[in-house]
């Protein structure tokens, strides 16, 4: 072995081990994890530390929101949740509400009075005038003929 090998090895053999990467406390993964659930959900996003600057941004709210995009195109809701819950938001009729104007806007344009909903009950209730009036009609006529 020649001597500049040697000392080659006896100059590796100085140096520290190559650092292994420091275990990571379980506990604090899950108070991150849990606190990154809460600011996505609240509009917000979740963040990796970064020692040399700003912390980096590893998801957003639209992340989310496309997940249930994706997530309500694969279900069957045979119940129809999505829309009654549109339509008791739009009902209770909070204007100012984020939740009202988001399901305005979910809802897609409308021209004129109120918002679709309001356009859509408002064909199927007109759509029934008609047998309202002649029921109505019944009704009275069968009113003064019985006195009560």
């Amino acid at each position: 072995m020649s001597a500049l090998r040697k000392a080659q090895i006896h100059y590796d053999n100085m140096l520290p081990p190559e650092d292994e990467e420091a275990p990571v406390d379980e506990q604090d993964v899950a108070d991150w994890k849990r606190s990154a659930i809460e600011d996505v959900m609240d509009q917000g996003s979740a963040f990796a530390p970064n020692p040399w600057g700003r912390d980096r941004e590893l998801v957003q709210h639209k992340d989310l929101v496309r997940s249930v995009v994706t997530h309500m195109e694969a279900q069957l809701d045979q119940e129809c949740g999505i829309e009654k819950i549109l339509i008791e938001i739009i009902r209770r009729g909070h204007a100012d509400d984020p939740l009202y104007k988001w399901a305005v806007s979910a809802l897609g344009p409308h021209q004129g009075e109120g918002t679709v909903i309001h356009a859509l009950a408002d064909a199927l209730v007109e759509s029934k005038v008609e047998q309202y009036i002649e029921a109505k009609r019944e009704s009275d006529q069968a009113e003064r003929v019985s006195g009560f």
